[in-house]
Order: structure tokens, then sequence, then C-alpha cells
């Protein structure tokens, strides 16, 4: 629906405020622009370098999600009222901008010290922090951050490092989806001690012929399956296998005939409170079988 002509006047004169208020160098007219409710004349108003400090402090206070994305995408914006967005009394808004791509590193720095779990799980998920960050978060006390940091990719090699040898099975098996492994990496995660993290690194499309091969000689049974799942899929694979090695492949594919409590029970998954077996990731490997022959 067209807009009316009272609405493409109101955006017209908003963009002229926003204008205004990103090249002014009249803190009289900033103090001004300030009482403007559009959040891009806001936005401008905190981001203009010749703002009176206090003004900007208080727009920062009061901003709301859609402010604090605009400011923070201002190439303009001083660093010392980009910090104060680490101050806002709103988780929310402390999370948009931890989750912002134009966010400076010391302010996520700062977010990533948050008392709220949700505004550091921004933090360790934004593809723009630094990796010295990264390796930090690799360490923090909730699972779910360091699983979130094996997600990243901008984690570094050691922040890597550090979460393959995590006690969490759900922060190994998020490094283990990673696209590409180091070779040295693959090596330490293919005789992980649980059967569902190589199960998990198996079903990693980013891994080599020789990598797969490695991992059809597992002692896992449900890992040697999905290896010979994804063989058998494989028309460059078939194209070169041997008769022999197709045969064995489809042996090792064929379906297991035990219940889901029995194979969860054999893999002795832990869970928070300890390694005791869960039906989820029993039902998680029949499901990638069932897609895998769908």
């Amino acid at each position: 629906m067209a807009l009316s002509e009272e609405s493409r006047f109101n955006d017209f004169a908003a963009f002229c405020r926003k204008t205004v208020a990103e090249g002014t160098t009249s803190a009289k007219h900033l103090v001004r622009l300030a009482k403007r409710p559009e959040p891009e004349v806001r936005a401008a108003v905190i981001a203009n370098p010749v703002a009176p400090v206090r003004l900007a402090e208080r727009l920062v206070q009061e901003a709301d999600c859609t402010v604090t994305e605009l400011a923070l995408s201002k190439k303009r914006l001083p660093l010392r009222v980009a910090l104060k967005f680490a101050e806002h009394t709103s988780w929310v808004v402390r999370a948009t901008a931890a989750r912002s791509l134009d966010a400076p590193a010391q302010l996520l720095n700062l977010l990533a010290e948050d008392e709220d779990v949700l505004v550091k799980l921004e933090v360790a998920q934004n593809p723009t922090a630094p990796a010295s960050l990264l390796i930090d978060l690799a360490q923090a006390s909730s699972d779910a951050v360091r699983e979130t940091v094996a997600q990243n990719p901008n984690a570094a090699t050691e922040a890597l490092w550090q979460l393959i040898a995590d006690p969490a099975l759900t922060v190994r098996s998020a490094v283990a989806r990673r696209p590409q492994l180091p070779a040295d990496l693959f090596r330490t995660f293919s005789k992980d001690r649980h059967p569902y993290v190589r199960c998990v690194l198996a079903a990693n499309e980013g891994l080599t012929e020789s990598e797969l091969e490695c991992l059809s000689q597992d002692s896992s049974d449900e890992v040697r399956r999905i290896v010979a799942s994804r063989r058998l899929s494989s028309a460059e694979w078939l194209a070169k296998a041997s008769p022999e090695s197709v045969l064995e492949a489809r042996r090792a594919a064929e379906p297991d005939r035990r219940t889901l409590a029995e194979i969860a029970k054999d893999l002795k998954f832990e869970v928070i409170n300890g390694e005791q077996p869960s039906p989820d990731c029993g039902r998680e490997i029949s499901a990638w079988y069932r897609r895998r022959s769908s």
C-alpha cells in the first residue's frame, strides 16, 4: 500500500534531522535533536563526536535495541560512548550490543563479563569477537557458552584444543561438527572416550577419505555404520571401491536391531548431572540413519 503524503513527509523530515545530527558541530542543535523520538536521529546524536558527554550517556541509557544497533553501526561513534552500552540497565539492550557486528572489541570484552549468561552467549557467537576473547570464553563456567564458542567460526585453534578436552559432551560434539578440523584435532577426536562424539565426527561432511577410513576401523558399531552409510551414498567412492569393500560397507551399514534404550545404554551418554544413559542421544543417531536411508 502506498504511503500517504503525511507519512512520506514524516520520513523525509526524519531523514533530514538525522543528516543534521550527523553533520552538525553545534551542541545546541544536538541537545534539541536529542528530544526527537526517531531512533535514527537519537542514534546520530549519540554517535556525533561533538555531542556533550552527559547528553550522549543519557541517550545511551534510554536507548532501545533499535537505537543501540544504529548507534553501534556508526563509524564516528566515540569509544567512550560505545562502552556505556555495557552499563545499560536492560540485559536485552546489552545482548543487542553484544551481537552487533560493529561493536568494538573493548565493548565485547566488557560484555563477556556480564552477569547475564544470555549476554555472554551473544558475545560467544559474535563472529567478530577477538580470538583472544573466545579463548577466555572457552573456559567459561557455562556449558552453553563454551558450546557456543565451539561453533564460532572465529574460534582460534588454542580455544578448540581447550574445548576438545571439555568434560561436557555437548561441547566436544559442537567442535566435532565444525566444517574444517585440523588434522591433529581430528586425530584426537577419533580417540574420544564417548562413541557419540565419534558418531558426530563421522557424520562431519568435511572429513577426507583418509579420515573416514580411520573411523571405519572404530570400535563402535554406530561409528562404523555412519561411515559405511556415507560411503554407500557417494558415487565417487562406489566408482573407486572394490567389490569386496562395497560388500563390507553394506554389511557395516545394516540397521541396528537393538532398541533405542539399548543403544543409549551401551553408549553411556553423559548428561548434566553425570554420565547417565540419555534416550535423546539414541534418538539422534536413529534419526540420522533414517535420513540416510530415505
